[in-house]
């Protein structure tokens, strides 16, 4: 039976998901509110609540979202990605608003913290799901 992908990566371990971590929430915001989440135009109601409750998985934990967080974060994430993207793509790109330009921008930061996060987690393999 073949290992698992990053198996005998050391990278891959949780310790080194861990001091990554450590870095990558270096670089963030203190608290909560001083990521601020801030648009610059107008932007469809359902997403700002959507980002505040990113925001809120991401800073939640203690600062480090693990397990069912992270997934959650990751979810969002993926969902703001998505949805901005189709706004994005809409039109001829000069008419587009920043404002959708900076969604995207959260959704990709979430889903970059919410993948790092998630290294911190051991993964089960997809047979283990199953059972």
């Amino acid at each position: 039976m073949a290992a698992p992908v990053g198996a005998g990566d050391p990278a891959a371990s949780p310790a080194a998901g861990g001091a990554l971590w450590a870095e990558v929430w270096a670089l963030l915001p203190g608290t909560e509110e001083e990521l601020a989440l801030a648009l610059s135009g107008d932007v469809d109601d359902c997403v700002q609540p959507l980002l505040r409750r990113a925001r809120g998985l991401l800073y939640g934990a203690g600062g480090r979202p693990g397990g069912e967080a992270a997934a959650a974060l990751r979810r969002l994430g993926d969902v703001l990605r998505d949805y901005s993207w189709e706004k994005l793509n809409a039109g001829p790109w000069r008419e587009v608003s920043k404002a959708w330009r900076q969604v995207y921008t959260y959704s990709c930061l979430f889903g970059a913290l919410a993948e790092v996060a998630g290294r911190l987690q051991p993964r089960r393999s997809w047979a283990a799901r199953l059972q």
